[in-house]
C-alpha cells in the first residue's frame, strides 16, 4: 500500500510531511506536504514543499543555488546576492573609477 492509497483510510502527520495509515504505519510525503490525508503531486508556493525543497514549475525541487525560500524563485537574487540592484552599481563604479585612473597615467 502506498501513501495516496494509505491517505483514504489514515490522516497527515503532525509535521505535514507524511502520512499515518490507520494501522499506524508513516509514510513520507516527501519532497511534497500532506493535505487532507493525501501527499500533494504538484506545488503552487514553497509552502506546499517540504524543508529544504522549493516550489518551481510546479514541482518542489532542491534549490540549484542552495537559497531557501522565495529567494530561490526570484530571480533578481543568485547565490545571496542582488542581481541588477545596488551590488551591480557598485561594480560601474569601479570600472569608471579605474578606467579614469588609467586615463590619468596616461596623461
Amino acid at each position: 500500500m502506498g501513501a495516496t492509497d494509505s491517505a483514504v483510510l489514515g490522516h497527515c502527520s503532525a509535521d505535514g510531511t507524511g502520512v499515518i495509515s490507520s494501522g499506524g504505519t508513516a509514510y513520507s510525503c516527501a519532497p511534497y506536504r500532506c493535505v487532507a490525508a493525501l501527499c500533494q503531486e504538484h506545488c503552487k508556493a514553497n509552502t506546499d514543499c517540504t524543508d529544504g525543497f522549493v516550489c518551481q514549475a510546479n514541482k518542489c525541487v532542491e534549490p540549484a543555488d542552495k537559497t531557501s525560500g522565495d529567494a530561490a524563485q526570484d530571480p533578481t537574487v543568485k547565490y545571496g546576492c542582488t542581481v541588477g540592484g545596488h551590488s551591480s552599481g557598485f561594480v560601474a563604479i569601479a570600472f569608471i573609477l579605474g578606467a579614469l585612473s588609467l586615463a590619468r597615467r596616461k596623461n
